[in-house]
């Protein structure tokens, strides 16, 4: 399509860009492909997503937020050279955003994902599959891992034991689950401001034996964590650890999965302090669950 077929593009820049920000997001996109010079005119707008996500699975979709629309974009698996060109268009167009990356599938090969999503400014990876192999998801965590902001794994079917040097990133967020195999030395490892554990095995001596290296120093990033375990008694939890009951507070954090910081009102809770009374941490459990606010 000739972009100098519109009247639209007759127009002194200025005008042109003005008459774009009256159209939808949608119509904005679509058109800044009909020529670089629509590109450049889209990208002039300085357009900011709210939200922008890939998902591998079946099929390839690319969600893009832009307020009040969601626009989708769908492609064949083979198709790599077609969704790498539009991938390309959107960094140029949005100025490089972060881009959430959803793989639920093994159909598309790694050295295809390596070169369509290599370069991507990669927010959050979840790996949720239900059939990759070993050296597949190890290739997978390797590539978008180390660059990623936070981390969403299932890794039911390979030991967490292997994947240490993901664990020990600097992530705003890691999750988990199931989580049969993990370690409380698993855990003293994760540099992450927030960790959420679901389906562990973790006993109340654990979560004890966890909360004495934190009062010692350990985890020192930590900001919040959440873990699933065999909760039995609060006392077994805290026994040899000095604690006081506090009153409600406000905490923010990265809470639950959240992509950015949120609040949550804390009603009451159970407060421990580390050695150096430098940080607290209230603690809240609910049946098989415990949760960690730590005030820095």
């Amino acid at each position: 399509m000739d972009a100098s077929s519109f009247p639209l593009f007759c127009l002194p820049d200025k005008a042109i860009q003005n008459s774009m920000r009256c159209m939808e997001p949608k119509d904005i996109i679509n058109i800044t492909f009909c020529s670089n010079s629509t590109k450049h005119h889209g990208k002039c707008l300085n357009i900011k997503p709210l939200e922008c996500f890939i998902c591998i699975d079946q099929v390839v979709q690319i969600q893009v937020l832009i307020k009040p629309c969601r626009i989708f974009h769908s492609f064949l698996i083979p198709d790599t050279l077609e969704i790498k060109s539009f991938l390309d268009h959107m960094v140029h167009l949005f100025g490089n955003p972060k881009i959430d990356i959803y793989i639920h599938s093994t159909l598309m090969d790694f050295d295809s994902m390596r070169v369509v999503f290599g370069e991507l400014n990669v927010n959050c990876l979840y790996v949720h599959p239900e059939d990759m192999d070993y050296a597949f998801y190890k290739k997978i965590l390797n590539q978008f891992s180390k660059s990623a902001k936070q981390l969403d794994l299932s890794s039911s079917q390979h030991p967490m034991r292997d994947f240490h040097d993901v664990l020990i990133q600097n992530y705003d967020y890691i999750s988990i689950e199931p989580m049969a195999d993990l370690k409380i030395d698993d855990l003293l490892i994760m540099n992450s401001l927030s960790i959420y554990v679901i389906d562990s095995q973790l006993t109340d001596k654990d979560i004890n034996r966890f909360l004495k290296h934190w009062i010692s120093g350990a985890n020192t990033r930590l900001e919040h964590i959440y873990i699933e375990f065999q909760r039995r008694s609060n006392e077994e939890v805290f026994k040899g650890i000095k604690r006081r009951m506090v009153s409600p507070r406000r905490f923010e954090g990265f809470i639950g999965g959240a992509r950015e910081r949120r609040v949550e009102e804390l009603t009451d809770g159970i407060e421990i302090w580390n050695e150096k009374r430098t940080k607290k941490a209230t603690i809240k459990f609910k049946r098989t669950t415990v949760k960690m606010f730590v005030w820095h």
